[in-house]
């Protein structure tokens, strides 16, 4: 399944609230994601929470900027699969 990119670049969606401290959001639905820049035993590493859960650690801030978007898009694609959005079977009708 391909994920649907804005026109934009995903890391457009970053405000730095403080330094090394990204939120990551939109407009809709708020904070996606936290990113933030750690020092790590092997060198610098992005490390990026979703909903209180670390979801990963990258090299840069741009692949974390997509890996968050990816993940929030899957999610939200996930929301409308079910009952409610599978078309019913037509009732058979006689005359």
């Amino acid at each position: 399944m391909s994920i649907p990119q804005p026109p934009y670049h995903v890391m457009l969606m970053t405000q730095e609230i403080n330094p090394g401290h990204w939120l990551f959001g939109d407009a809709n639905s708020g904070t996606i994601a936290d990113i933030e820049l750690r020092r790590t035993n092997v060198g610098p590493r992005y490390r990026i929470t979703m909903a209180g859960e670390v979801m990963g650690w990258t090299t840069t801030l741009k692949s974390a900027c997509e890996g968050a978007w990816a993940r929030h898009e899957r999610m939200r694609a996930t929301v409308y699969e079910g009952a409610p959005n599978r078309p019913l079977p037509r009732p058979s009708v006689t005359l």
